[in-house]
């Protein structure tokens, strides 16, 4: 709003006042002529110039009120009263209408114009009378009977126009001063207004303020209030040690159910110290030893959690709870705040963690992440005080084949029934861990001697023996351990975990079912493995097997066939032996596409024979238990005969004893698959696998090959006789043709010729030879033929 303007004001009011008076001007001037009016109709005589003029200017002043800034009109009424003063007392003498006149000119100057103005009219209106008493006295003034009224003399006029002159100069001058004052005294006026008006304002935003500040401190209590009352963890005030207020979640932390059955107790009662001894947990005895402890929720660099503490509820269950303080101010006193969490879910829940994090989720053996934390801290310890560390390699013989065999949850059952019998040897001090699969590791630390780690490891040896009952199975799982000592085989933990796993495969190599201590040159034993895995690996990658074929002949001596034998020779080493390499490339699971590559080279010299015109003679592959066992081992055999075109019964595929005899059920109907395929069949090595004779029988195979364990003694050993004789007999019966291997002298022919044996394969007949040769000789006998024919 805006302030308003002193001098508009003091406008306003004269306005007012001019309004008013012209307004009373015009009213005296009708009246004035209508008594006039009466008067003279009455005396029956005319009216006087005066009455109209008097009438005249009260008009004219009425109406040009609108058209003149307020000190003119000031001015135009006081000369109207003035003049109608003069004219009705040189008219009429000191009658009333003059008398009245002069009274509404000294009204409106001390009105207008202030007291100086009014006191100067009044002394004009004074020298108007005694002009008009002057003039009566010198005949001035005279009645005249006719017109029944005064004429005035000239002097007279004069004197009064001089006299309103005078006036109308001094009340100009005085309109000035007047104003001047008026101004100061409403600026005086407006200053105290201002300063009253700033006073209430401040006392207004003052009051606002207190208000404003009343308000929030009632919100915040109550914000206080509700966050204390339904804060899910529970609070307690804290005064001087005791218990002062708490809410619901404390008392449901406490198990009181009444607030005054822990209000007024001792804090230390409830809350102790997790790190101190059964019956002494008291947190100190004084809570405000507690800001010592964990970090303040005022404290900026406080940590994400607080202090743990045992938490003593009536219940008389101990939890553990975070502990959270704070110094506060309650009604004016200082007060700690102190809260609490419940966090013993939590904690379970990080050991749970930290359990599975360090041990096996199978056997609860501790992995290798403990194992290597152990180790390091047993070889620290063993450090300074100059004692031993064993640690021993322990890996099960065939398991492998039995968790293939019998799946893998009999496989885990078994693995879980070990680590409870290694458990049962171990002492107190050492650690057994599951590293994976099937290798354990036994940590044995503060050793006294060599034979205290002989001792464990032949107990390991006995507890193993012992077969394990599995639902319909009863499995033994014999270990292979290897043992490397600290300092003498290593100064750090991984060095004597790689010369243990060395030792192990020593084990192994021994004939399992032992234990080896490191050896200086196991070292390089196991590097030279490690490389000849990496040349086994490379060598496959680029397709730099070859295969080389042994003759099978008939009892007559006719080439009727061969069998396709791996062969791998290195630059740097000459040939690698078969039972040197096959066992590595079983381990690394090499053997799988290695078997196809085998099959997939022997149908491609197949389909060359064929191409060139040679006869189609049966060549035998071998296969692995891997390749049975692996789900899509049929329609890749059908994958690679579809792609050479060679007729299926120019392939025939020979399966040990014992891997048929693994699972029988599922041999079956492998061998049926491959037997739809038109694909021969024959059993490898029999008379080692202890066949089940009804299983035999159901096999859809189309040769038995006697082992060569069997022919290698014909001649001298009657048992030998015997089987080689009954087997024969035994496949006939079943339809099926016999192949003896390992035929080497004219005597162990002529007697197999004897039994009846269909074909022999033997160094008698040719050693295994390349294929440049076998071309050769195929090419002779075809030459042979065509000539005798």
């Amino acid at each position: 709003m805006a302030e308003p303007n002193p001098q508009q004001a003091i406008r306003q009011i004269r306005q007012d006042v001019v309004e008013s008076s012209a307004a009373v001007l015009f009213g005296f001037g009708t009246l004035m002529f209508a008594f006039a009016v009466v008067r003279n109709l009455l005396l029956d005589a005319p009216l006087g110039f005066s009455h109209y003029l008097v009438y005249g200017l009260s008009v004219a002043a009425f109406l040009l009120r609108r058209h003149m800034s307020v000190e003119w009109q000031a001015l135009v009424l006081l000369s109207l009263f003035a003049g109608a003063a003069t004219v009705a007392m040189t008219t009429y003498g000191l009658a009333g209408q003059s008398v009245v006149l002069l009274l509404g000119m000294i009204f409106l100057a001390t009105t207008i114009f202030g007291a100086n103005a009014g006191a100067l009219a009044a002394g004009v209106s004074v020298l108007m009378l005694m002009a008009t008493l002057a003039a009566l006295r010198l005949d001035w003034l005279r009645f005249d009977y006719d017109i029944a009224g005064y004429v005035s003399h000239p002097v007279a006029w004069l004197s009064a126009t001089a006299t309103l002159l005078a006036l109308t100069l001094v009340i100009r001058s005085q309109t000035a001063q007047l104003t001047a004052r008026m101004v100061s005294l409403w600026h005086d006026q407006e200053q105290r207004a201002g300063a009253l008006r700033e006073a209430n304002d401040k006392l207004r935003t003052e009051v606002a303020e207190r208000t404003r500040v009343e308000s929030t401190l009632r919100e915040r209590e109550q914000s206080y209030r509700d966050l204390f009352s339904l804060s899910p963890d529970a609070v307690f005030v804290v005064h001087g040690g005791v218990i002062t207020d708490l809410n619901a979640a404390a008392l449901v932390l406490l198990r009181v159910w009444q607030p005054e059955k822990a209000i007024g107790t001792r804090f230390s009662a409830w809350v102790g110290d997790p790190e101190a001894p059964e019956g002494d947990s008291s947190i100190g005895g004084t809570d405000i030893a507690l800001l010592h402890g964990p970090p303040t929720m005022a404290s900026p660099d406080a940590g994400s959690r607080g202090r743990e503490v045992r938490l003593q509820a009536a219940d008389g269950r101990d939890r553990t709870a975070e502990l959270r303080v704070a110094r506060v101010r309650i009604d004016g006193k200082p007060a700690i705040l102190a809260t609490l969490r419940d966090i013993t879910d939590r904690k379970k829940a990080e050991a749970r963690v930290m359990r599975l994090a360090q041990h096996d989720a199978l056997t609860d053996l501790p992995n290798r992440a403990l194992l290597e934390s152990r180790l390091t801290q047993a070889l620290r310890e063993a450090t300074r005080r100059h004692r031993r560390v064993a640690v021993m390699f322990i890996d099960l013989d065939r398991f492998k084949t039995i968790n293939d065999t019998l799946g893998h949850a009999t496989g885990d059952q078994l693995l879980i029934e070990v680590g409870r019998r290694l458990t049962s040897v171990c002492r107190p001090r050492d650690l057994l861990a599951r590293l994976g699969g099937d290798e354990f590791v036994l940590l044995l630390g503060d050793i006294d001697q060599l034979d205290d780690v002989t001792a464990v490891a032949e107990r390991v040896l006995s507890v193993l023996r012992e077969p394990v009952r599995l639902e319909r199975y009863e499995l033994t799982a014999t270990p292979s351990i290897g043992i490397s000592t600290f300092p003498d085989d290593g100064e750090d933990g991984a060095t004597l975990l790689k010369h243990a796993d060395a030792a192990m495969y020593h084990s192994k190599s021994a004939g399992r079912n032992t234990y080896r201590y490191f050896l200086p040159q196991m070292n390089k034993a196991a590097l030279d493995r490690i490389a000849l895995e990496q040349k086994l690996r490379n060598t496959l990658k680029d397709d730099a097997f070859e295969l080389h074929y042994q003759m099978q002949v008939d009892c007559e001596g006719q080439f009727v066939g061969m069998e396709a034998l791996l062969r791998w020779t290195l630059p740097d080493e000459g040939p690698i032996a078969p039972d040197r390499f096959i066992p590595i490339a079983e381990e690394i699971g090499l053997i799988v596409p290695l078997g196809e590559w085998v099959l997939d080279r022997a149908c491609r010299q197949a389909r060359l024979w064929l191409d060139a015109g040679m006869t189609a003679f049966r060549i035998s592959v071998n296969l692995s238990p891997a390749q049975l066992r692996n789900h899509d081992f049929l329609s890749r055999v059908e994958q690679i005969v579809l792609k050479h075109q060679v007729p299926p019964a120019v392939i025939e595929l020979e399966i040990t004893e014992s891997a048929a005899m693994e699972n029988p059920q599922e041999a079956i109907q492998v061998l049926a698959g491959l037997k739809r395929l038109g694909l021969m069949l024959a059993i490898d090595d029999f008379g080692t696998g202890y066949s089940s004779l009804s299983y035999l029988k159901l096999f859809p195979i189309d040769h038995l090959k006697i082992d060569r364990s069997f022919v290698r003694d014909l001649v001298d050993d009657p048992n030998d006789r015997a089987i080689a004789q009954a087997t024969i007999a035994l496949a006939h019966s079943l339809g099926l043709r016999v192949i003896a291997e390992g035929v080497e002298t004219e005597e162990q022919a002529g007697m197999l010729a004897g039994f009846g044996c269909d074909e022999m394969q033997g160094y008698l007949y040719g050693r295994p030879m390349p294929i440049e040769r076998i071309e050769a000789l195929l090419r002779r006998d075809q030459a042979f033929a065509a000539a005798a024919s």
